[in-house]
């Protein structure tokens, strides 16, 4: 019995059979049979297998193989990949043809922009715009992004954009020439991994900072730092580290690294973050914030959990000045009262600071129980530096000690005690 789901072509269907039978019986019930037995499973994956072809006829790969574009090459492997010869790639001085990449259309004027739209080479060309366009494809999946949408295929270009940029750079500098004769020696994927594995670096460099002093920032955060610090951080530890942008003023809160300075800034911060972290957890002895319990217990506007690398290092200054002794304690009204008198000198225009003699044992102290490189003790000053001066920002027009309100000064840890 031979059922015809839409009726109307019931007699269509009965005349092929009826060919089909006296054509060839055999191929007749095989095709019954297979009718009959085949399962929805078995029809999918048939399907997906006809899908798949078509899609990697059009530079869309399975996952899989997609996401080997994220590959890891190493920094002197880099370089052995792209070992660029004495031969020099003249080219006619012709003006820039308008822009012909599918990366160069919303693309910011970068480096690898004016390297493409200087190359007169239409087989360089052509290879080119065939490379990134299949990069562009394997983020797309590689991305899990959606696939055929005007919004997601932006993004995917622009990633290609960024990181092919940040390895071109990476292996030239800013030389055009040499980076054309990269271009020529050096596929797209390639340069793509390069630029991925430098920012790659960076998280793994952001990921023994954490898991050495904050085991559970995860489900903690990265409220300790301050600002703009817990952002580079955040996008040091994403899937693919981002580039903190809002803090330059640009209209994204993250973006990919598109340069080596870019690169640089972030690895000093987090480095500066792991040199503050061994200086006050390992050298000095001070708990973690979120293992401080009794000490940080019943201070004003600030939970346990909300200390922070300024306001610990600043309380345990004032503490240090008035005693001779680092230590993280709530700061008392009677201490207020004492850091006026001892600590704090007027400027002519009026401005409360530090007096400078003070600062400057501190530093001492601090740097004979540091055990730091110089490297990482001018960073590990600069920040001290800073939040010192932001202190003195907050105090700077007060006039009397007994007008000082908690409220509005970060700086310091204050006691809820009145006494």
């Amino acid at each position: 019995t031979i059922l015809v789901k839409v009726p109307g072509e019931a007699a269509s269907v009965e005349l092929l059979l009826r060919i089909l039978r006296a054509w060839d019986r055999d191929r007749f019930y095989e095709l019954l049979f297979d009718v009959y037995g085949r399962t929805g499973t078995e029809t999918e994956e048939e399907a997906y297998r006809w899908r798949s072809s078509r899609l990697e006829e059009k530079g869309l790969l399975e996952f899989d193989e997609a996401i080997e574009i994220y590959g890891y090459i190493g920094e002197k492997e880099a370089r052995e990949l792209a070992r660029i010869t004495d031969e020099i790639y003249f080219r006619r001085d012709l003006p820039a043809r308008a822009p012909a990449y599918p990366i160069l259309l919303g693309d910011p004027k970068t480096f690898l922009y004016q390297v493409l739209v200087s190359i007169d080479d239409d087989d360089l060309s052509n290879r080119l715009r065939a490379e990134i366009s299949f990069a562009a494809n394997r983020v797309l999946v590689a991305d899990a992004d959606a696939i055929g949408e005007v919004e997601a295929i932006k993004r995917a270009l622009d990633r290609v954009s960024s990181l092919v940029n940040l390895g071109l750079i990476f292996l030239v500098g800013s030389d055009q020439t040499a980076a054309v004769q990269a271009l020529r020696r050096v596929p797209v994927k390639d340069l793509f991994q390069i630029g991925f594995s430098r920012v790659l670096d960076l998280k793994t460099l952001a990921q023994e900072v954490v898991r050495k002093w904050w085991p559970e920032w995860k489900m903690r955060g990265l409220i300790f730092l301050e600002h703009p610090q817990d952002e580079i951080m955040r996008g040091a530890l994403m899937r693919v580290p981002q580039y903190y942008a809002l803090a330059k003023g640009e209209d994204v809160e993250f973006r990919d690294f598109r340069a080596m300075d870019e690169v640089n800034e972030a690895r000093r911060a987090i480095e500066q973050v792991g040199a503050l972290a061994h200086l006050m957890f390992s050298q000095i002895g001070i708990p973690r914030p979120h293992e401080a319990r009794v000490a940080l217990e019943e201070v004003f506007g600030h939970g346990i959990e909300d200390m922070s690398f300024r306001n610990l290092l600043v309380t345990g200054f004032i503490h240090y000045a008035l005693s001779g002794e680092f230590k993280i304690q709530p700061i008392r009204r009677h201490e207020v009262r004492r850091m006026f008198e001892m600590l704090l000198e007027r400027k002519q225009d009026g401005r409360r600071v530090i007096a400078g003699r003070l600062k400057q044992q501190f530093f001492d102290w601090l740097h004979g129980i540091a055990k730091l490189d110089s490297r990482k003790w001018q960073m590990v000053e600069e920040f001290i530096r800073n939040s010192l001066m932001g202190f003195e920002d907050e105090i700077a027009h007060i006039t009397s000690w007994e007008d000082l309100d908690p409220r509005y000064v970060a700086s310091l840890i204050f006691s809820k005690q009145p006494s």
